[in-house]
């Protein structure tokens, strides 16, 4: 239980007559309180005067007799009470919410469990993104458990059980290289496609003609097909198991049918044993939708090897046909923003920086665009020296 006491001593730091002057208050001894400013000689810069100032509040703070000091909390405690008090008031999706608690009970807990909760410094914090288990997760996952730190040492500033977080971005953030995903050529799409089982072509068919989640694929049922209109709606999707809402709002979206995926959907639906507007989609005999691992190692897999496109490690999944999706529909319109609609993303960046893919021959094109824009009223170049000069046509 957190003790209802009032908050924490902040401080502030200014600078007078060239000096740092940290300010804070304190308890006077026949109650009330009393400001005091410290000033101080030998301070290089303000982040060392700020070190300074936590030093003084963490005294301050610790002292029995200032009414400021809420009750001491062991992180486990905090996981457990004013941390699981904060998640419970958040909308997060069902997914962030199991990734937040296996990353505690896996990797944190077993790390800070017991330490008191404003005992632990930065350099704990790196002690434990450095320490031999973490270090050897990948780079993602490292990153997942520094962000999850930041925002629980955050609510704890925030809740006012800490002065200060002990996560520094610039020291703590792991490096992560951003990488391209791999994608598919629109003959190797083909490929595949024509050598899935008939039975599961059509689901192949609209994840690549579409560039839906493999979750929002299982989770389509008839009502969400409009075949007069020609489009379908993203209004659900499954996670483990559950009935979830689309991963963002910009996720929840009609996406326009194309006219052979359109054929092969009014063949799909007449062939089904489960054609009503409840029905799945894309469900197993007896109607009951199928799980993304299903469509993967069953359906996908084999048709890979009978196409003779090798496996990636982590990148041959459903998920590759939206890659390839995202990356064709950049190839053959240029536009990022058409990508971007195509996938729903919330932020065309997520579509620039992951999606897309620029081959050898197109970045020559770009190279000839740009000197096309820069020389399109010059005559042409003159090499002199090393140097490159235009003769710009007058008139």
């Amino acid at each position: 239980m957190i003790q209802a006491r009032r908050s924490f001593q902040r401080g502030s730091v200014t600078v007078r007559n060239g000096r740092y002057v940290l300010r804070y208050r304190i308890r006077k001894p026949g109650g009330g309180w009393r400001q005091r400013a410290e000033s101080l000689r030998e301070c290089a810069d303000k982040k060392a005067a700020l070190g300074a100032l936590n030093e003084r509040l963490r005294e301050v703070n610790a002292d029995a007799g200032n009414a400021a000091v809420p009750a001491v909390l062991s992180f486990a405690e905090f996981a457990t009470g004013p941390w699981r008090q904060y998640v419970g008031t958040r909308k997060l999706k069902p997914a962030t919410r199991y990734v937040y608690d296996s990353n505690l009970r896996v990797h944190i807990l077993p790390y800070f469990g017991t330490r008191r909760l404003d005992s632990v410094r930065p350099v704990d914090i790196a002690m434990f993104l450095a320490s031999g288990r973490i270090a050897a997760l990948a780079p993602k996952y490292q990153l997942n458990l520094y962000g999850l730190l930041r925002l629980m040492f955050g609510v704890a500033v925030d809740y006012e059980l800490i002065a200060s977080s002990p996560v520094r971005p610039r020291v703590h953030r792991p490096h992560v290289d951003a990488s391209e995903k791999p994608a598919l050529s629109g003959a190797e799409v083909a490929r595949v496609i024509a050598r899935v089982e008939p039975t599961w072509r059509t689901a192949i068919m609209c994840v690549a003609l579409t560039g839906l989640r493999a979750g929002e694929l299982v989770a389509l049922q008839w009502k969400h097909v409009d075949l007069e209109r020609r489009t379908v709606v993203v209004a659900q999707s499954f996670w483990r198991g559950q009935r979830v809402e689309p991963k963002t709002k910009a996720s929840r979206a009609e996406v326009p049918v194309s006219d052979v995926l359109y054929d092969a959907l009014v063949g799909h639906r007449a062939a089904s044993r489960h054609p009503d507007p409840d029905d799945y989609v894309f469900g197993d005999p007896v109607g009951r939708p199928v799980s993304p691992d299903f469509l993967r190692t069953q359906v996908l897999y084999p048709a890979l090897e009978r196409a003779g496109i090798p496996r990636v490690r982590r990148g041959s999944g459903l998920h590759l046909f939206r890659h390839t999706a995202a990356s064709l529909v950049h190839k053959h319109t240029g536009s990022l923003k058409f990508a971007q609609a195509l996938l729903r993303h919330a932020r065309v960046s997520t579509t620039a920086n992951v999606y897309t893919h620029v081959s050898a021959s197109e970045s020559r094109g770009i190279a000839q665009a740009l000197e096309e824009a820069i020389f399109s009223n010059c005559a042409l170049p003159v090499l002199t020296n090393g140097l490159v000069t235009a003769q710009i046509e007058q008139g």
